[in-house]
């Protein structure tokens, strides 16, 4: 018999503690150096589905975001925090069925190096695992299939193919647990499809930005402009959430940004802190760089210094 969820709330004695008093466990345990709207939004993700944040159930990473010109102009790549499952959560919603019965052990295919200019490292072809779960009480496998490394593995950077520091570290178990959260969404498919934090970790998304409406073309309408009988009223593009509407009559003006020359504000402080314990660096690695440190860097330099992170991450 599956738990209700007011016995599974009554498991989890971390949600039932003052917020403040549990961001400042998860700041100085779980998600170390993470911003605190980041922290705000995985409580609030672990409150909706009934886990225990303290068990790190999903994982805040910071991803660079690829958002998609409007106008036809350079598209930009900022870095923002991403609430993801990990591959324990997909464990542990299999388990809450009752009807997870187990996972067979990983099959890799032939070992082959990956040679990029003086970097050499071996790694396997690819990885197969199959979960099987209880389907009308009888046992069934589904396989993840062939989860080719090459189409997996992330980089340390968009401009190069050398993998990341954990990719580097862990050529054979990284593969394993995208193979096997493959393999669970299959077996699975009723507990979402969300990729794991594994899977994506290090990777750009690419993302077009709705935030506002684009540009209407074509010529503007006079503030007292009515539409006469028969005629056509412009509408925008309707939005995902939004229904169409009348076009304005003028653009909507940009957001306004923070300068290039502004330092860094404490989110992006603590998105470098954090690239620099992943990559196994410490402040003093980057003032090799940058004398001054974090605290000097700004805006214009953010992505050159996570770049510069990756490039000389350790391990």
């Amino acid at each position: 018999m599956k738990r209700a969820p007011a016995a599974l709330k009554a498991t989890i004695p971390s949600l039932d503690m003052k917020e403040e008093e549990l961001i400042k466990v998860l700041e100085s345990s779980i998600y170390p150096g993470a911003a605190l709207e980041s922290i705000k939004l995985a409580i609030g993700y672990c409150r909706a589905n009934l886990l225990d944040p303290m068990q790190k159930a999903i994982h805040i990473v910071p991803m660079s975001v690829k958002v998609k010109a409007r106008d036809g102009g350079r598209d930009e790549y900022v870095w923002r925090d991403v609430i993801m499952p990990g591959i324990g959560l997909y464990r542990t919603n299999a388990a809450r069925t009752n009807e997870y019965v187990g996972i067979s052990e990983a099959r890799f295919g032939e070992t082959k190096e990956l040679i990029v200019d003086d970097f050499r490292l071996p790694y396997p072809e690819w990885c197969s695992v199959e979960v099987e779960r209880l389907v009308a009480g009888l046992p069934r496998k589904f396989s993840s299939g062939k989860v080719y490394w090459l189409e997996t593995y992330a980089t340390a950077g968009r401009d190069t193919k050398v993998p990341n520091a954990m990719w580097k570290k862990r050529p054979f178990g990284q593969l394993e647990k995208c193979a096997e959260a493959m393999a669970l969404r299959r077996a699975f498919p009723e507990l979402g499809a969300a990729p794991t934090a594994e899977e994506l970790e290090g990777k750009t998304i690419e993302h077009e930005d709705l935030s506002a409406p684009p540009a209407i073309e074509g010529p503007k309408a006079k503030p007292d402009a009515v539409p006469q009988a028969g005629q056509d009223v412009a509408t925008a593009p309707s939005q995902e959430g939004h229904a169409a509407g009348p076009a304005a009559p003028t653009p909507v003006k940009p957001a306004t940004t923070r300068t290039s020359e502004e330092p860094l504000n404490d989110t992006k402080k603590s998105l470098i802190r954090r690239a620099l314990e992943r990559a196994a660096l410490t402040e003093l690695d980057l003032k090799g760089k940058y004398p001054g440190g974090i605290d000097s860097l700004v805006n214009a330099q953010f992505n050159e210094a996570q770049e510069f992170i990756r490039a000389n991450a350790k391990g």
